[in-house]
């Protein structure tokens, strides 16, 4: 059992956070968008966003990950990071 959660704390160490603020043009957010990370390790992690457009998405993996966003059937230009 420690072992586990000495590897199970070692994975949350390696982990981070993205937050940001979707917008739909300039000077106006997009509240209860949804944001897609796509791992490059194959997980699929969604943020939705709060009233002011803003998001976080936690326990994200090292590497380089696709994001997208999705508003009322709009799509924004994909992002990777």
């Amino acid at each position: 059992m420690r072992v586990f959660l000495l590897l199970l704390l070692l994975a949350r160490l390696q982990a981070a956070t993205i937050s940001g603020v979707v917008m739909v043009q300039p000077g106006k957010r997009a509240s209860d968008a949804v944001v897609h990370l796509f791992a490059s390790d194959g997980q699929l992690l969604t943020g939705l966003c709060d009233n002011d457009g803003s998001f976080v998405i936690k326990d994200v993996p090292k590497g380089t990950h696709l994001l997208q966003a999705h508003f009322l059937g709009l799509y924004f230009p994909e992002v990777c990071a």
